[in-house]
């Protein structure tokens, strides 16, 4: 096992082919920078959004449903 993650590291599929085993997945992380105020202001006005919640943690909690 060790030499397949070895080949794996450097990418020496002569050395042990690990191609059936590691697959290529892609992962994210998806962030914002929030004030920590109890009062959720809508950021912009549009025809088609708006926020349903009064608060930041009812607006978690919609989303936690939801989700």
């Amino acid at each position: 096992m060790r030499e397949y993650f070895r080949a794996f590291k450097d990418k020496n599929t002569t050395h042990r082919d690990y191609r059936p085993f590691f697959k290529p997945v892609l992962c994210y992380l998806e962030g914002a920078w929030t004030l920590s105020t109890k009062n959720l202001d809508v950021p912009f006005q549009s025809d088609r959004h708006f926020i349903d919640a009064e608060s930041w943690f009812d607006l978690m909690d919609k989303v936690f449903f939801t989700s």
